[in-house]
C-alpha cells in the first residue's frame, strides 16, 4: 500500500462470514493450590483454602469485516497477520468483480471473517469452606461455609492483542464475594436446615463503562442480598416414608430493580419471590 493510503470506495464490500472447519479445539490451563487444617483441638473442625486461576486460549470468536480491517492494520506484528490475510484488496490498476462492480486500486473488494480461535479469557479466585461438627441438645448439628473471593475475570476478543481486555470483576455476573452457610440440625427421625445464600454488591454497568462515567443514572449498583432457605422433615420409623416442608427465599426479598431473568448474570437472584412446599418420598 502507497503511503497515507486512503480508501475512496463507497460502495457495498462483499465477502463471506460464518462457520469455520478448520477450527481448532480451545485449551485452557488450569493451576491451583491450598491447605486443609484439621486442628486437634477443635474437634470436628475443618478449614480449606485453595487459591485457582484458570487459562482459557485459542477461544472461539468471530469478527466483523470492519474489525478485519482495523486489526489488519493496527497489528503489532505488522501486516503478516491472520486479520489481513482474510482481507482482499484490488491490484494496481483496480479490479472489476463478477457483478461488475469497479474497485480502485488498494480498496478492500472481498473479505472472509469465519469464526477463529481468536479469544482469550482468564479467571482467578480464593475458594474458602469451613466445616463445624458437634452434638447439641441430645442430637446432631453442623454447620458449613462455603465461600468464593474472585480476584480476576478478564476476557480478550483478540489474544493476539495481550494488553487490551476488559475486566469483569464486580459486574453482576461476577460479584467479588459469593457465599453460602448451611446447618443443619438431627435428633432421632427429625431433621432441619438452614440455608443462607449471600451475593456481593455489584455494578449494574459494565466496570469500564462505570469508569469512565461514574455518575451515569442511578441505580447503578445492585447491592448485597442474603438469600434465607429453611427445610424440616421426618422419617416415619420403619416405614420408608420421608416427609418434608420447607421455604425458600423466607423473608420474600424481591430481585433488583428489571431483573427478572432475561440475562445469565441475573440468575444470581430470586425471581418468584417465597416460595413453600412439602413433598414425601418412599423407599422400597
Amino acid at each position: 500500500m502507497p503511503a497515507n493510503y486512503q480508501d475512496t470506495y463507497g460502495g457495498t464490500r462483499p465477502g463471506v462470514s460464518g462457520g469455520n472447519p478448520d477450527l481448532d479445539v480451545e485449551e485452557a490451563r488450569s493451576f491451583s493450590y491450598g491447605f486443609v487444617w484439621q486442628p486437634e483441638f477443635i474437634e470436628g473442625f475443618g478449614l480449606s483454602v485453595d487459591y485457582w486461576r484458570v487459562n482459557l486460549k485459542d477461544a472461539i470468536g468471530a469478527v466483523t469485516a470492519e474489525q478485519l480491517a482495523t486489526r489488519c492494520v493496527d497489528s503489532p506484528g505488522g501486516v503478516g497477520n491472520e486479520f489481513c490475510a482474510a482481507i482482499k484488496r484490488a491490484p494496481a490498476g483496480g479490479y472489476v468483480d463478477s457483478q461488475g462492480r469497479t474497485f480502485p486500486a488498494g480498496a478492500i473488494y472481498n473479505w472472509t471473517a469465519l469464526n477463529e480461535n481468536l479469544a482469550r479469557s482468564r479467571r482467578a479466585g480464593v475458594d474458602i469452606e469451613a466445616d463445624y461438627r458437634f452434638e447439641m441438645a441430645g442430637g446432631q448439628a453442623s454447620l458449613r461455609f462455603v465461600g468464593t473471593r474472585l480476584i480476576s475475570s478478564r476476557e480478550w476478543a483478540f489474544q493476539a492483542f495481550p494488553n487490551e481486555y476488559r475486566e469483569y470483576l464486580n459486574y453482576v455476573s461476577d460479584p467479588r464475594w459469593r457465599a453460602s452457610l448451611t446447618a443443619n440440625y438431627k435428633l432421632g427421625n427429625w431433621r432441619a436446615s438452614w440455608d443462607m445464600r449471600y451475593i456481593h454488591t455489584n455494578l449494574r454497568v459494565e466496570p469500564w463503562s462505570y469508569q469512565s462515567n461514574p455518575g451515569q443514572v442511578n441505580p447503578i449498583r445492585n447491592g448485597s442480598y442474603t438469600y434465607h432457605n429453611l427445610q424440616v422433615g421426618y422419617k416415619v420409623p420403619n416405614t420408608g416414608l420421608d416427609l418434608y416442608v420447607g421455604a425458600d427465599n423466607v423473608f420474600d426479598k424481591d430481585p433488583p430493580l428489571n431483573y427478572f431473568g432475561e440475562l445469565a448474570a441475573n440468575s444470581n437472584y430470586e425471581t418468584i419471590g417465597r416460595y413453600v412446599y412439602a413433598g414425601a418420598s418412599y423407599k422400597f
